[in-house]
């Protein structure tokens, strides 16, 4: 799966495992509609991929923005919501906060 993701992320962006099942990616020096759009590259290729004996998923994503002076737990816990919405509202989906 980091095969998929980092084949939509430029060579500046982080991308690794925060918890379980729970992934992040930072995009420094990128605003939300840029950033929205990545993930939503991303979001595709997860939809269209097949893995090994037929296998397909999808993913749900939680995006939010840095604002200056922000701590970082916060920032997370905007993300957090925001995943927590995408996969309550039907899944295979991006939300924002």
């Amino acid at each position: 799966m980091s095969i998929l993701v980092e084949g939509g992320l430029r060579s500046v962006d982080f991308f690794g495992r925060l918890s379980g099942e729970t992934l992040v990616i930072i995009m420094p020096n990128t605003d939300i509609a840029s950033s929205k759009d990545r993930t939503e590259r991303i979001r595709v290729l997860f939809e269209q991929y097949t893995f090994v004996q037929g296998i397909r998923i999808t993913t749900s994503l939680g995006l939010t923005e840095y604002k200056k002076g922000q701590e970082a737990e916060d920032l997370l816990k905007l993300a957090d919501s925001a995943l927590n919405e995408a996969k309550q509202s039907g899944l295979n989906r991006i939300c924002v906060r």
